[in-house]
């Protein structure tokens, strides 16, 4: 994503579409775009379709056979703002939102005549075109029975099952640079062990194949590129997962109740582990 000082997508987001034209160079636009979001700790109806004091009115839309509530929300602050209309629906016990986000610039900070007033009405008619199209296909595959975990200092989040307890191995180190792991978090699910480690202070890749290399896991010449993005890339090298970005690397990996790593194939937890791992 573009940077923005309050983003348009964010840690609940599995879907990031942006604009990345340039009709709108020159005005106080920051980005724009629409997000699709699971909210996994609204777990009632009551809770998913409350959007909170400071939005406009809730109504009721029909969009591809589901009825959607839908508000307009936004955040502000420091001279800079986001918001648009929200649509979420409560389907098969999952809270589901899909998004429209203008973040923008206070025209009042520029000097006279430096930029363009943003004018919203096309982007905004776009956004919602948009979202008009949005349908469900299928079952919800992995249903609501997850719990979001967030770790600011270990500076990532994921989704682990509902009657799991996460816990932290190692503890955030003020001097990261002197350890191999700054800290590692775990939970046990089904006699498995789960386990994200980070290691941070990682400039580029060759760094990060170096300290592969020193620590006897497989180096990125044997690990093949999952998904990759401008920020960060996930890498499988057998047996483990790696996602590097941001100088750091998590290492995600799951044992056997011998303790010994095993390949992640065919693994329901991991797979939704590592598809809703997100970095800062």
């Amino acid at each position: 994503m573009k940077g923005s000082y309050i983003p348009i997508c964010d840690t609940t987001t599995v879907a990031c579409f942006e604009y990345s034209g340039h009709d709108y160079d020159g005005t106080n636009l920051e980005s724009a775009g629409l997000s699709v979001n699971v909210l996994r700790e609204l777990r009632t109806e009551k809770d998913c379709y409350d959007f909170g004091e400071n939005s406009a009115p809730v109504a009721i839309e029909n969009i591809s056979g589901i009825n959607f509530r839908h508000a307009v929300t936004g955040d502000a602050g420091m001279n800079q703002s986001e918001g648009g209309p929200a649509y979420r629906a409560f389907h098969q016990n999952v809270c589901f939102e899909v998004a429209a986000g203008i973040a923008e610039v206070n025209p009042g900070v520029f000097d006279p005549g430096a930029i363009k007033v943003f004018d919203s009405t096309k982007m905004d008619a776009l956004l919602l075109e948009m979202i008009r199209t949005f349908r469900f296909i299928g079952e919800v595959a992995d249903g609501p029975a997850w719990k979001v975990y967030n770790d600011g200092a270990c500076g990532a989040s994921f989704e682990y099952p509902d009657n799991d307890v996460v816990e932290k191995t190692i503890e955030p180190q003020s001097g990261f640079e002197s350890a191999d792991f700054a800290c590692s978090e775990h939970f046990t699910d089904g006699g498995k062990y789960y386990a994200i480690a980070t290691k941070p202070n990682l400039k580029d890749a060759a760094a990060l194949n170096t300290w592969l290399a020193s620590q006897n896991f497989p180096d990125l010449s044997s690990a093949q590129v999952v998904t990759e993005s401008t920020s960060w890339t996930t890498y499988r090298a057998e047996p483990y997962c790696y996602i590097f970005g941001h100088d750091r690397v998590y290492i995600l990996s799951v044992s056997d109740s011998q303790h010994r790593v095993v390949a992640p194939d065919g693994d329901r937890v991991f797979s939704h582990l590592l598809n809703t791992f997100k970095m800062p």
